[in-house]
């Protein structure tokens, strides 16, 4: 890991000089129980200026040098984990891929990460970011989602940023399920579906 004991006493003391990388977080949000995926391809769009590979982790509002590194990992791996359990098929591509597809675009921006400390060597993780799913050729949103999520409070920077990761991969499914999301996608299939034939 790319952390120690005295990188946890820097960064809840108030300055953070180290990186932490996603891909050594074993990210595992809870997982809704969903009766039908849809069939209807599903792409997340990865960007490198929205979604950046390496994104500052700010501490009290202040860059101290700490970094989030494979930060990207988080769509890859685990926004694309999370969204296989409501789509069959599920994949990343690049916004710069001109290739013509079908389906759903999932547009993602990850705003900002940061530390609160909040005393007695403890704090929080903060990550702010936003979503939108759309059709392909389409320019009206079906869904959009914009949160900032928190951890609990730890003395462990690692686990204040996997938990940060979770809960925002849980707020963002929450949002979803009460506003019913996946029915419509589901029934905008049927009716592409019913008007092909």
């Amino acid at each position: 890991m790319a952390f120690t004991v005295a990188f946890v006493s820097i960064v809840f003391g108030g300055c953070m000089s180290s990186t932490i990388s996603v891909r050594d977080l074993s990210i595992a949000p809870p997982a809704m129980m969903v009766g039908k995926k849809s069939s209807t391809p599903l792409h997340l769009i990865t960007d490198a200026k929205k979604t950046p590979a390496i994104i500052p982790v700010s501490v009290q509002n202040e860059n101290r040098g700490g970094k989030l590194v494979d930060a990207d990992v988080f769509i890859k791996r685990d926004l694309k984990s999370a969204f296989q359990n409501y789509f069959a098929l599920v994949d990343v591509v690049p916004s710069t891929t001109r290739a013509p597809r079908t389906g759903l675009d999932v547009e993602i921006r990850l705003d900002r990460v940061e530390i609160v400390v909040v005393g007695g060597g403890m704090g929080y993780a903060e990550m702010t970011w936003s979503l939108g799913i759309k059709e392909t050729q389409g320019s009206d949103y079906l869904f959009t989602y914009a949160g900032k999520s928190r951890s609990e409070p730890t003395q462990d920077p690692g686990f204040a940023l996997r938990s940060v990761l979770e809960n925002s991969i849980g707020d963002l499914f929450e949002a979803y399920t009460e506003e019913k999301v996946q029915q419509a996608v589901l029934a905008l299939a049927e009716s592409k579906e019913a008007a092909a034939q």
